[in-house]
């Protein structure tokens, strides 16, 4: 029996004792808990397997605010369910870093065989530090006994045909006073392989993927004007998913990436009411998806697993969010331009940090429009070079010679930049450019 074998089986044997003792009560303390533990880092209650759980104080409170503290019974199973699944998870981490340490050493031959022009994975090492807000989302408790039970992700499904009505329901939509369609969004599904009779998605996922889609499309139209309250809608149903173990993952990728499509096929221009709003909805979306995605590429599958996976990375690798994450992972970034000497110092390098963090400027310098470039110029020449205001003009002879233009117009690569320059009350992306330098 090799050793993960003779892990396993320990495992399963602590489980099976741990079934002895459980109840379905136990979720409301396990609610408690998490509520109590948000935030904290030394705990592994929020999925990381390195670290112990949460035990004494924590325990008595969650107890006493779920109302069993006075069951006797319950509390003695509690702790001893609580005691089990602490070994367990000692289990689970051996096992974890045992398979780690096996597909580091295949790694070498599993990337020597993969094409330039591919979905690719980051390998990851259970037992590094660095990789544990991934891990804190991949591998948990779950994970490992879904692994030895063959559900999640390394479950056997087999899709039965049905009828597809529910694709009728994603037609037109009417959101930002214009239509959009759902449509060929679902196209690009079949197209993959994601649904349909032998997809990558299960009937059940399928009607949950679609069903998520067209209940957040229509809220966004019927709350166009609360940019807010749409986020927070987006953000509350994605969040639903973190319960669904890998599977979950997946979904929210696919709903994220939905909702992008679903905007792109909104047959509106910029002279439209409801353009910027749909603009900047779309920003926010992409910016969700991609952190997704980035998670995504950090795995714990197996070589067959990735071989289940393949519709679904073909479809990402298609897309302008998989490009540009496999592009941010795993393609040699492109130097930086040389700085001009008056911008070639810590205080401005911390300053261009700080606007790309903030998704003002790119890595590479470049801002969405010249106006948002000479706002960021004007507004360094005023703390930074410690020139007076000069905001009673808009443009002109007296802003050209007042400031410094000549650097920033050779590093963001355009010229006449004062001309572009609009003051702090006449455009909406100010206040946020100045809040760089106070």
């Amino acid at each position: 029996m090799t050793e993960f074998e003779q892990l396993k089986e320990q495992y399963m044997a602590i489980d099976k004792e741990a079934g002895k003792y459980n109840r379905p009560e136990f979720d409301r303390v396990y609610e408690v808990i998490r509520e109590l533990v948000a935030g904290r880092q030394d705990v592994g209650d929020n999925g990381n397997l390195e670290l112990p759980l949460v035990k004494g104080k924590v325990i008595d409170e969650a107890l006493k605010r779920s109302e069993y503290v006075v069951d006797a019974g319950f509390v003695t199973d509690f702790l001893k369910y609580r005691e089990l699944e602490q070994a367990a998870r000692e289990v689970q981490l051996k096992m974890s870093n045992l398979s780690t340490l096996q597909n580091q050493e295949s790694s070498t031959t599993q990337e020597s065989s993969t094409t330039q022009d591919e979905w690719k994975f980051v390998h990851i090492g259970v037992n590094t530090p660095q990789s544990l807000p991934y891990l804190i989302k991949v591998v948990n408790d779950i994970l490992t006994k879904d692994a030895l039970q063959g559900k999640g992700l390394y479950e056997n499904i087999t899709n039965i045909p049905i009828e597809d009505e529910l694709e009728d329901d994603c037609l037109m939509i009417e959101a930002f006073g214009m239509k959009s369609s759902l449509v060929p969004y679902v196209d690009e599904l079949k197209q993959y392989n994601i649904i349909g009779s032998k997809g990558f998605l299960n009937d059940e996922m399928k009607n949950l993927l679609l069903n998520s889609l067209k209940s957040l499309a229509t809220f966004i139209k019927d709350n166009t004007k609360s940019p807010a309250k749409v986020k927070n809608k987006i953000s509350k149903t994605i969040i639903l998913f973190d319960a669904i173990v890998v599977w979950g993952l997946f979904i929210q990728i696919l709903i994220l990436q939905g909702l992008c499509r679903w905007i792109e096929e909104t047959n509106i221009s910029e002279k439209d009411d409801g353009f910027k709003e749909a603009k900047s909805l779309y920003h926010w979306i992409f910016k969700q998806l991609a952190g997704k995605e980035c998670l995504f590429c950090y795995n714990l599958y197996s070589k067959n697993d990735r071989v289940r996976l393949k519709p679904l990375c073909e479809y990402l690798y298609s897309t302008d969010v998989g490009q540009f994450v496999q592009d941010h992972l795993f393609k040699k970034q492109l130097p930086m331009k040389k700085l001009p000497p008056e911008l070639d110092t810590p205080e401005a390098k911390k300053i261009f940090q700080k606007a790309i963090k903030e998704s003002i400027m790119t890595e590479d310098y470049k801002f969405e429009s010249m106006a948002d470039a000479s706002i960021f110029a004007y507004w360094y020449n005023v703390s930074v070079w410690k020139k007076p205001k000069y905001e009673h003009m808009n443009k002109g002879k007296d802003l050209n010679s007042r400031y410094k233009w000549k650097p920033f117009e050779s590093l963001f690569g355009c010229n006449n930049l004062a001309n572009k320059y609009r003051k702090d009350g006449q455009y909406k992306d100010a206040k946020k450019i100045k809040s760089l330098f106070y």
